[in-house]
């Protein structure tokens, strides 16, 4: 793994080495977070003659993978930091308090008090929807709110990095499914939506959703469907330009 962006390690007589102080900064943690992930995972830091710590650019590199980076921006905490990361990588948003804080590694509350905050910075949009789930309900959707405020800081939230526990545990919860969301049955109204089973009946999944006029099936299809199923229908030119450019930058942040 690559040393972290923003990450810069001193040349002079310490040789490429960080003090913990320099070292929680960068990663935006705690002194204490980065001594105690420091003797759990058995480094030895090289000590100073006044036994300072000292960490080396293969000791930056192990703390990133088991504690991510969260930059430090004016004005935010810590994990609404984590909830406006994980909500820019989610054009189509997340539709639930639960979602959002398992897409942020935070607890629901935390996430709840982020995402407050987030609402109230005009940083977000906090929105109900109506959606088909056999019948129509009521929906809370949270969606990353682009304007100047965004603007600002979108470069320092994007150098956020996921801990590999993050990322394993989001590899998890992305497996593909292997039926189609009862809320997206109403595309198949001439088939038993019940019986389709992925990823067997990927194209024909991916010609109802993507040619249906709803942007939260388009996302479901990018995120869970066969890539080459997705293109299938975008070569065949039967989804307009637009919507067929929407749909590449759905598949390229996944």
């Amino acid at each position: 793994m690559r040393l972290g962006p923003g990450i810069r390690l001193k040349s002079n007589i310490m040789d490429t080495t960080l003090g913990i102080g320099e070292v929680a900064e960068s990663l935006g943690v705690s002194i204490p977070t980065v001594r105690r992930t420091a003797d759990e995972l058995g480094l030895t830091p090289r000590r100073t003659d006044g036994g300072h710590r000292r960490f080396t650019r293969s000791d930056v590199d192990r703390l990133i993978e088991h504690l991510g980076i969260t930059p430090t921006v004016d004005g935010l905490s810590s994990s609404e930091v984590k909830v406006l990361a994980a909500l820019s990588q989610r054009p189509m948003g997340l539709r639930s308090l639960r979602a959002v804080a398992r897409a942020a590694k935070v607890s629901p509350t935390t996430a709840q008090r982020a995402t407050a905050r987030l609402a109230e910075h005009g940083l977000i949009r906090v929105e109900m929807e109506i959606v088909a789930e056999g019948v129509a309900r009521e929906v809370v959707v949270y969606r990353l709110a682009p304007g100047p405020e965004w603007s600002r800081i979108a470069s320092q939230v994007m150098r956020t990095v996921a801990s590999v526990d993050q990322r394993q545990s989001e590899g998890n919860e992305s497996r593909r499914p292997s039926k189609v969301p009862r809320r997206f049955w109403h595309h198949f109204w001439n088939v038993d939506p019940s019986l389709l089973r992925l990823p067997k009946d990927d194209r024909f999944v991916a010609k109802r959703m993507l040619l249906s006029t709803e942007p939260a099936a388009w996302g479901w299809a990018a995120r869970n469907l066969d890539e080459a199923a997705i293109r299938s229908v975008l070569v065949a030119r039967e989804v307009d330009p637009p919507r067929a450019a929407l749909i590449e930058n759905l598949l390229a942040v996944q």
